[in-house]
């Protein structure tokens, strides 16, 4: 199988932001996926450093079945799913 991005001339780099600093991640990414975007209430696509997916999958895993779950930021309320759909590794 060939790459898909193996034609590319650079790296793609994690989309989101470093929450510590208020900074682009800028890591390598490794993977895209559709993700929870609290302040717009939408799931784009983006590309994700390993970081970042660990935590989507960390706010998903505190998911629990027949509970109100709430996102912690925006109070949406959340079912499985919600948090990051579709992952694929880069």
């Amino acid at each position: 199988m060939d790459d898909p991005i193996g034609h590319l001339d650079f790296t793609p780099t994690c989309a989101l932001y470093d929450v510590r600093t208020n900074t682009p991640c800028e890591q390598p990414a490794t993977h895209i996926a559709d993700v929870h975007m609290h302040e717009h209430n939408t799931m784009p696509r983006i590309a994700l450093c390993d970081e970042h997916l660990a935590g989507y999958k960390a706010m998903e895993a505190q998911i629990l079945p027949d509970r109100d779950n709430r996102c912690g930021t925006c109070h949406q309320h959340m079912h499985a799913d919600d948090f990051i759909r579709a992952i694929e590794e880069l």
